[in-house]
């Protein structure tokens, strides 16, 4: 999956602090052009994005950045279930907001961190118009929930 824009294809992306500003920036493959989107959480960068797996479901019902599931699973540890986290659900809007009551959540933070960077890696969209900035908005629609599992757990 790319990034496309003026021709040209956008799929290497880094983590750049810019001007205080935390930037997502994909370059294209000659690395002459590049296209900036901010992010806004508390970034936590030590999360390798291997380990995790990114779904995008869609859900009219759920829109507000408040919409945060921690999801659990239980595993059988000395012969008793153990509860353990599996990853996390919430909005596309919860990315791009400061707004929620989650804003604080380490935890949440972490996983938030490695599904921006999956969602860039993962999309398929071809911009028409140049902007400074771009934001998730500008690639799903409100109504896409994001569900990021942790394959080690």
């Amino acid at each position: 999956m790319t990034i496309k824009f003026n021709g040209l294809e956008f799929n290497d992306v880094e983590f750049e602090e810019i001007n205080s500003r935390n930037i997502f920036r994909i370059y294209d493959n000659e690395r002459k052009s590049s296209l900036d989107f901010e992010y806004k959480p508390t970034v936590y960068t030590e999360y390798d994005k291997n380990d995790y797996q990114l779904i995008l479901l869609e859900n009219k019902y759920l829109k507000a950045e408040n919409d945060v599931f921690q999801v659990f699973g239980e595993k059988i540890v000395n012969g008793k279930p153990v509860k353990n986290c599996l990853g996390w659900i919430f909005t596309i809007s919860n990315l791009e907001s400061l707004e929620h009551d989650y804003v604080d959540n380490v935890h949440l933070n972490k996983y938030k961190f490695v599904a921006f960077l999956l969602i860039l890696l993962n999309c398929n969209k071809e911009f028409i118009n140049y902007k400074e900035k771009y934001s998730l908005s500008d690639i799903y629609e409100d109504d896409v929930i994001v569900f990021i599992v942790c394959k080690k757990t």
